[in-house]
C-alpha cells in the first residue's frame, strides 16, 4: 500500500503510525546541563547565562569541585551575572564544597567591591556565617585589607570580636600588617585604653620621630610600652623599619624577644616586611630566631619565607633558625609558604638550608598541594630535582 506516495510493506502501518505519533508529541526539552551554565559564568557571557537560566538551568549549579555558580560570578566581579543568578533563585548563602567551605559574601572580601557586597547583603547574605577556620565575612575582608568593606560590614552589624582559629578581625589586621585597619579598629574601641604619653610614643614611631621617642622614654615611659592592642614599641619599630628608634629602645632595655598581640617578635615583623638590617641587629644580640606565640606561631623564618625575602632567609638559616617550623593555623612550613607564594629564590634557599619537602600540614596537605597556588612550573621542577637528589 502507499501512504503519502511512499510504499509501505504490509503489517507495518501500525508501527509507522506510532512512530509518527510519538515524534509529534510536544515533549518539553531537557534543562541545560550544569556544566553549560558553569562554563558560561566562567567565560563571563552574561547573555548566554540569561538564556540558559530562562531555559531552566539550575541557578545553584556547581562545578566539578562543588563551587556554586554564584561564587564563580562573584570572583569574576560580574555583578550583572550575580544579580541574574540570584533573581533565578540562587542561594546567596551557598557554600563551596571545599576551600574552607566559604560563601559568596566571604569571597567577595577578596575584591574591594562595595556595590557587589551591598547587593549580596541586601539579598540576605549572612554576616554571621563562618568558614571551616571560623572566619566570618568581616575576617575575610580584613585579611585582604579592604577598609571600605570592613566599615560596611560593621555598619551592618558585624562583630569584630568573633574569634576564629586566626583570632578576631583585629588580630588578623595586626598579623597582616594592615595598619590603617588596626588604627580604625582602635578608633572604634578595640583594645584597652592607654595614656596620652603612650599614644604620643606610638605616633612618634609611626612618624619616625626618634627625638620624640627619646624625650618620652626619658620622661618616664617604659621602653617596653605597649599600645592599645598589646603591641610593644620595639615590635612596631621593627615592623616599620625604624632602625634608629629600635636601636635606642634596645639600649634602654627593651625586651628583644617581646611578643606582640598575635604572638610575633620584633624579628618576625622585620623579616615579614623585609627589614634585613633590623633582623641582623636582633640576631647580633642573640634574639631568638625561632620564638613565636599563639595563635599564628609565625617564626621569623616563616615570615620571611611567606614574603620571599631570600637574603633574610639565608641569614636566619645561617644563624641556626629551624627550617621546618610549622605555623599555628594550618601547619604550613616555610617551604610550603614560599612554594604557595611562587617565590623561586626563597624555595631554593630553603631547600639548600635543610627544609624538608616531605612534611605535611595539619590537614595532610603536602608540598605538591601548595604548587596549585603558585602557578609556577619552575618551582615544581626545583622540588622534583630536590626529591631525586635525596
Amino acid at each position: 500500500m502507499m501512504i503519502a506516495g511512499v510504499r509501505i510493506l504490509p503489517g507495518t502501518v501500525s508501527w509507522c503510525f506510532l512512530i509518527l505519533l510519538f515524534a509529534c508529541r510536544n515533549e518539553p526539552p531537557s534543562p541545560p546541563a550544569e556544566s553549560e551554565l558553569i562554563g558560561s559564568v566562567m567565560a563571563r557571557r552574561s547573555e548566554t547565562v540569561d538564556s540558559l537560566l530562562t531555559a531552566g538551568a539550575a541557578p545553584d549549579s556547581r562545578d566539578d569541585e562543588g563551587t556554586p555558580a554564584l561564587i564563580i560570578a562573584v570572583n569574576a566581579g560580574r555583578i550583572d551575572i550575580v544579580k541574574r543568578l540570584v533573581e533565578a533563585g540562587a542561594d546567596v548563602n551557598a557554600r563551596r564544597a571545599a576551600y574552607f567551605q566559604s560563601t559568596a559574601l566571604m569571597e567577595a572580601g577578596v575584591r574591594n567591591d562595595p556595590e557587589l557586597v551591598t547587593y549580596l547583603l541586601d539579598q540576605g547574605a549572612d554576616l554571621t556565617m563562618q568558614d571551616t577556620l571560623g572566619d566570618t565575612p568581616l575576617n575575610w575582608a580584613t585579611y585582604y585589607g579592604h577598609l571600605d568593606l570592613v566599615k560596611l560590614y560593621l555598619e551592618r552589624g558585624a562583630d569584630w570580636s568573633v574569634a576564629s582559629k586566626q583570632g578576631s578581625a583585629v588580630d588578623i589586621a595586626m598579623h597582616r600588617g594592615h595598619r590603617d585597619l588596626v588604627r580604625y579598629f582602635i578608633e572604634q574601641g578595640a583594645g584597652d585604653p592607654i595614656g596620652a604619653e603612650a599614644v604620643a610614643l606610638f605616633t612618634a614611631i609611626r612618624n619616625d620621630d626618634a627625638g620624640k621617642v627619646e624625650d618620652l622614654i626619658e620622661a618616664g615611659l617604659s621602653p617596653d610600652q605597649t599600645d592599645e592592642l598589646g603591641n610593644p614599641a620595639l615590635v612596631m619599630a621593627a615592623e616599620m623599619g625604624r632602625e634608629e628608634i629600635l636601636a635606642y629602645l634596645l639600649r634602654q632595655g627593651a625586651d628583644k624577644d617581646a611578643l606582640n598581640g598575635v604572638g610575633e617578635t620584633a624579628m618576625a615583623r622585620a623579616a615579614r616586611f623585609g627589614h634585613g638590617d633590623i633582623v641582623n641587629r636582633l640576631l647580633s644580640i642573640k634574639a631568638d630566631p625561632d620564638l613565636a606565640g599563639a595563635p599564628f606561631r609565625i617564626t621569623p623564618l616563616l615570615a620571611a619565607a611567606q614574603a620571599g625575602h631570600t637574603l633574610i632567609i639565608q641569614e636566619l638559616l645561617a644563624s641556626g633558625a629551624f627550617p621546618n617550623a610549622q605555623e599555628g593555623i594550618n601547619g604550613y612550613t616555610p617551604l610550603m609558604l614560599a612554594t604557595a607564594a611562587g617565590k623561586v629564590d626563597a624555595v631554593k634557599a630553603l631547600l639548600a638550608g635543610g627544609a624538608s619537602p616531605y612534611l605535611k600540614s595539619f590537614e595532610g596537605a603536602g608540598l605538591y598541594d601548595m604548587l596549585r597556588y603558585s602557578n609556577n612550573p619552575e618551582i615544581g621542577t626545583i622540588i622534583q630535582e630536590s626529591l631525586l637528589e635525596q
